[in-house]
């Protein structure tokens, strides 16, 4: 029996109900839970003690697969040459490019003649993709799409007209960040900076009052120790008429 409104993985990112439960993600482990979902506490503590939790973000492409069409359970994560020849033979590794740092992933649609198949590979940056573009466009019977630094393709589609429209949906939206300047009050800037003067001021005038009594308090000692003739002392010519 499972609670009403219950939640079935919290604080966890991937999540299904099945007939008698849950199954969710978290973090890189997976769980399958049966029957009522325990409070979230108790999920907690369970966290606490797995053994090497990576909790690494989702892959880019996650949000990249059009929802329009799509056959449920039919999404494919590529990462290297084995997931690729296992999920999609057609597209050869070499092509592909994982030395790039490509990631792809691959699903399933509906369309009338049969499902299609779709890989999206996802590359660091649009020229990236651009190059690959040609690369792709080679496979025979491959229709191809690029958007931004995504590349879509669709091998040998059983509906011409379903593959385009499922293409059409392939899209990249850039995210930008605009950093503003802070306004800053320009009256209290300048009575800032005219505090920061008169600090400055105090500082040197200060320096030079100890300079000044610590040279007055050589010439006093040096007399006191016997020095009769002082290098340093005014020269008067004695023109008072006496």
């Amino acid at each position: 029996h499972r609670p009403s409104g219950a939640d079935p993985a919290p604080l966890a990112k991937l999540a299904a109900h099945t007939s008698d439960g849950s199954i969710f993600a978290y973090g890189n482990y997976v769980f399958q839970l049966t029957g009522a979902v325990p409070p979230q506490a108790e999920f907690q503590s369970v966290y606490a003690q797995l053994p090497k939790l990576e909790q690494s973000p989702l892959p880019a492409l996650m949000g990249s697969l059009p929802s329009a069409g799509l056959i449920a359970n039919s999404e494919r994560y590529v990462l290297g040459p084995v997931s690729l020849d296992r999920f999609e033979p057609r597209i050869s590794p070499s092509v592909a490019a994982f030395h790039l740092g490509a990631e792809g992933q691959i699903a399933k649609y509906r369309s009338p003649k049969g499902p299609l198949g779709l890989a999206i590979f996802n590359y660091p940056t649009p020229n990236m993709a651009r190059d690959r573009l040609a690369e792709f466009q080679k496979i025979p019977g491959a229709m191809v799409k690029r958007a931004g630094p995504l590349v879509a393709v669709t091998i040998d589609p059983p509906d011409l007209d379903s593959a385009e429209r499922l293409l059409a949906q392939v899209k990249y939206e850039a995210n930008l960040m605009l950093t503003q300047k802070v306004p800053v009050n320009e009256i209290k800037g300048f009575a800032r900076t005219m505090l920061n003067i008169f600090i400055l001021a105090g500082i040197l005038g200060a320096m030079c009052i100890v300079a000044g009594i610590a040279f007055g308090g050589y010439k006093i000692v040096a007399r006191k120790m016997g020095r009769q003739v002082d290098p340093d002392s005014m020269i008067t010519l004695g023109l008072d008429g006496k």
